[in-house]
């Protein structure tokens, strides 16, 4: 008798020391799963609609015979964690713009649009998304790219919506506009344009 209590009391304190074992693994996954950094898509939303144009290049780096004057929106990429980045960008409501997405690296000069091309698509491989574009890209920590989106052709044009999102692990990635080229380029013709006068006064001075 005093035998199969004996078991009976190891087993209930065998089970005992499995159930808290069990509860503090429990608790160390979810303390690690929130220190853990996790994955975070970066979503954006555009209208190349009156934007400037430029000849858009091909997949292949070229410049585009049928995209010789297609308007543009720009935007830059960042990521804090380099991997594999999926960047998707869907037309919106409007029929009149079937996507081309471009990436580079910064900077981009919209006059020199093949100089620091990284990669671009015209068609997104989702079958349901005819009018959008996609790919995946690997993306290092601390580089700046530029992401250009455009029209397939120089009549395509309008809304947009998109995401930069990491493949596998974690990640994050910040995409922002970035003004128009005919502002950007007239801010740059301005500072110098002051520079120019500060420089003059010295020497009369």
């Amino acid at each position: 008798m005093e035998r199969i209590i004996f078991v009976l009391t190891n087993v209930h304190l065998t089970s005992e020391i499995k159930m808290k074992k069990i509860t503090r693994l429990t608790l160390l996954c979810a303390v690690l799963g929130f220190m853990i950094p996790q994955a975070k898509a970066a979503s954006f939303v555009g209208d190349t609609e009156g934007q400037p144009t430029y000849n858009r290049v091909t997949e292949d780096g070229t410049s585009s015979f049928i995209g010789s004057t297609v308007p543009f929106s720009l935007f830059s990429v960042t990521v804090d964690t380099t991997g594999l980045y999926n960047f998707s960008v869907v037309a919106g409501n409007s029929a009149l713009l079937d996507t081309f997405i471009t990436l580079y690296n910064a900077p981009f000069n919209s006059l020199d649009p093949e100089t620091n091309f990284i990669v671009a698509n015209d068609n997104t491989s989702q079958s349901n998304q005819a009018l959008g574009s996609s790919f995946v890209q690997p993306l290092t920590s601390g580089s700046t790219y530029v992401l250009a989106v455009s029209g397939l052709t120089n009549d395509d044009y309008g809304t947009f919506s998109g995401s930069v999102n990491p493949v596998t692990g974690p990640g994050t990635a910040s995409v922002t506009a970035v003004p128009e080229p005919s502002t950007t380029t007239l801010l740059a013709i301005a500072a110098s344009a002051v520079a120019w006068r500060i420089a003059r006064k010295r020497r009369v001075a």
